[in-house]
């Protein structure tokens, strides 16, 4: 958690020329490329409650022909389901016959088509035609010779409403009568699937009724459904599938041929409506009325990866959770992607159209990455009527090695003056423990520090160096490094060179070398680090100054920083932040004071406008998307609030003087204003206009607030 400070974002004071070269140094610092091949060695984990892996099918098991969808373009982008495979259809009788039936083959079932086994589906005849979506409709009587139908009778009808029936067929009372246009009927009444299709069991026949001719159709309907049963089902229970179906078909409902590809459908949704793929095979009905629903869900059979060329192969496996022998997730499979992106290391990433794996529901998942040029140097120059020329000169390289880490230089020249060489090590060991190591010499302006009777909101009464070194280690307590802890050391010389506070206040208040130990932890929610729309970030921190750790000063710091982020709608999100701290010792210096005023904290006002030992701040802002699809490459607007202090603390003065903060107690200081982003695969840039009580003040900015 970074306790609140000045450095990074200071008020616009002069127009910079800034030339930005990427990948300068890419040429000569990337090696060999590295080009995906199968992961050695891995075999599917041992099945454990709650563990969505799924053991490994028969060696003979044909390879099936659809797969899971493609995970398409860049993170965010939806999901589609995945494919329901082709339902099979047998083959149906040729033709239909009104004449008495003849006795089945010896072996097979009556009722159901030649050569196929007791419980199988029942399909319509080859020569049926799609139920009709209005009553069909007879060519001109006059055409034909015929009697006329007198009436028109269905026998064997339960399931199936006789209303259905009738505006199923084209026979209509006073209309003539042919063989042709009985046969034709009786087609589309078993194009509905719900009855039998062999002539002994379903067929057309008259009587006669004087000159004219009652027409009856005698139709055995197919079984009721007496009961569901899913198997293969893991992830969903057959009580959840069920339910899934019930629009479907319901027990004691008639089955229908074309119930299977309806339930295949409503189950592979249910599946993708829980993040996973399953293959829903043709369902079966059992003599028993039972629907068998057979299914397997569909796992990984192996992870490629494609595009790597100078970034290693086993630190972008370490960001991949998705292992060979898991189902196919697709929760997991973003949450994959999102990691890789957060690497900083890829201007897109993406998943492939899955490939067929050698088995029954196995695929081949296959990660697509676009590496960017991580090699920078970056130069600035500008003129401001304060500090006159100023510049400065960057050199990084953030994927050293192809390992991920971080070496950089940077030097700033002016009115103020930096040298930082920083080095970070994000994988120092399996458990993604990482490690940074930064060494500096500062010059900062500390613009104004808030004392009782001595505060001026125009004046800008000196600067601050800091001269040292900070090494720390962090390490995650979850697999997604969500939640981490941290400690660190810090070791610096400061030296306020405030030419008002040199004159009243006693020196060992104004310099001295610090020794530090500092622990925190962290919880990140937030789906995007660098512009988030949804989530949280709650950060503490203690950090402890003694005698023992090399510092002159002994003090206690303390502080809390929480944070939240609504998205509303597709554009907008609401972002806000609490942030108390408190630091507590005999002899704590006044550069180790809270300072409150100034981009990070409170806009409206100067950087460090307010200084105490405590520090309470409330921020709010409403962010809306003006132009670009993706998050990390658009034009945002904002609005902001802002609410707090720093208050408290007396520091000893020369002579026996003590001088107290200007706010003793708390003072509410609100600042509102209007800002921009404009968010780049580099980080944001951004404007903000913020007006106080004490008028408005602009400022430059490279990053979000909070």
């Amino acid at each position: 958690m970074g306790l609140p400070a000045s450095a990074g974002s200071r008020s616009v004071r002069a127009l910079f020329v800034t030339v930005s070269l990427v990948g300068l140094f890419a040429g000569a610092m990337m090696l060999s490329a590295d080009r995906c091949e199968a992961v050695p060695g891995i075999k599917a984990p041992p099945r454990t409650p709650g563990d969505a892996t799924r053991p490994t099918p028969p060696p003979d098991t044909p390879a099936p022909e659809p797969v899971p969808p493609a995970v398409p373009g860049e993170v965010g982008e939806a999901l589609p389901p995945p494919a329901v495979p082709p339902e099979p259809v047998p083959d149906g009788e040729e033709g239909l016959a009104n004449e008495p039936p003849a006795a089945p083959p010896p072996g097979e079932t009556p009722g159901l088509p030649p050569g196929q086994p007791a419980g199988a589906v029942m399909s319509p005849p080859g020569q049926s035609v799609p139920s009709p979506m209005a009553k069909p409709t007879l060519e001109d009587d006059s055409l034909i010779e015929g009697p006329l139908v007198a009436e028109i009778v269905f026998e064997g009808l339960r399931g199936v409403s006789e209303e259905e029936a009738r505006q199923t067929i084209a026979l209509e009372i006073g209309r003539k009568f042919t063989p042709a246009r009985g046969d034709a009927d009786l087609r589309r009444l078993l194009a509905l699937g719900a009855f039998r299709t062999r002539a002994e069991e379903s067929y057309v026949h008259t009587e006669p009724v004087g000159d004219q001719v009652r027409v009856i159709f005698h139709l055995t309907e197919n079984p009721a459904v007496r009961g569901i049963v899913f198997e293969g089902n893991t992830v969903l229970s057959a009580e959840a599938l069920t339910a899934a179906v019930q629009g479907v078909v319901r027990p004691g409902d008639v089955y229908r041929t074309d119930i299977g590809g309806k339930v295949a459908e409503q189950a592979s949704g249910a599946y993708l409506d829980a993040g996973y793929a399953a293959l829903v095979l043709h369902p079966t009905l059992d003599d028993a009325g039972v629907l068998h629903v057979p299914l397997i869900e569909q796992y990984i059979e192996d992870v490629e990866i494609e595009g790597l060329r100078k970034t290693k192969r086993k630190l972008v496996m370490s960001e991949i959770r998705t292992r060979p022998g898991q189902l196919y997730n697709l929760g997991l499979i973003r949450r994959d992607l999102d990691r890789l992106i957060d690497l900083g290391l890829f201007d897109s990433v993406a998943v492939a159209d899955p490939r067929p794996g050698t088995q029954t529901g196995a695929v081949i998942l296959v990660y697509q990455l676009d590496e960017r040029k991580t090699g920078t140097f970056d130069a600035g120059l500008g003129y401001g009527p304060k500090d006159g020329l100023i510049g400065y000169v960057a050199v990084s390289e953030n994927n050293l090695g192809g390992h991920g880490r971080k070496l950089g230089v940077r030097a700033e020249f002016g009115g103020t003056y930096a040298f930082d060489l920083h080095f970070s090590d994000p994988f120092l060991d399996s458990h993604h423990t990482s490690i940074e190591l930064d060494v500096y010499s500062r010059r900062t302006r500390t613009d104004l520090v808030g004392f009782a009777g001595l505060s001026s909101p125009n004046q800008v009464f000196g600067s601050e160096t800091h001269t040292g070194g900070v090494v720390s280690l962090s390490r995650p307590l979850d697999r997604d490094r969500k939640r981490l802890v941290n400690v660190s050391y810090m070791n610096e010389y400061v030296n306020n060179q405030d030419a008002r506070l040199i004159n009243i206040l006693d020196p060992s208040a104004l310099r001295g070398r610090v020794g530090k130990l500092s622990a925190g932890f962290i919880n990140d929610s937030r789906d995007m680090p660098s512009n988030p729309a949804r989530g949280g970030r709650e950060a503490i921190q203690i950090e402890q100054a003694a005698g023992v750790l090399g510092s002159s000063f002994t003090f206690t710091k303390f502080g809390v920083d929480l944070r939240r982020y609504f998205e509303i709608g597709d554009r907008s999100v609401i972002a806000l932040r609490g942030m108390y701290g408190l630091v507590r010792g005999q002899n704590t210096p006044i550069f180790e004071a809270f300072r409150a005023g100034g981009m990070d904290t409170i806009r409206g006002y100067r950087e460090d406008r307010f200084v105490g030992s405590n520090v309470v701040l409330l921020n709010a802002e409403y962010r809306y998307r003006l132009f670009g699809d993706d998050p990390r490459k658009s034009l945002q607007a904002l609005a902001f609030v802002d609410y707090g202090d720093a208050y408290g603390g007396t520091w000893p003065g020369l002579g026996n003087a003590v001088f107290y903060s200007e706010h003793q107690q708390f003072t509410g200081n609100l600042g509102v204003g209007v800002g921009l982003r404009w968010n780049t695969r580099l980080g944001p840039i951004g404007v903000d206009y913020g007006v106080g009580r004490e008028g408005g003040r602009g400022y430059l900015t490279f990053r979000q607030t909070f």
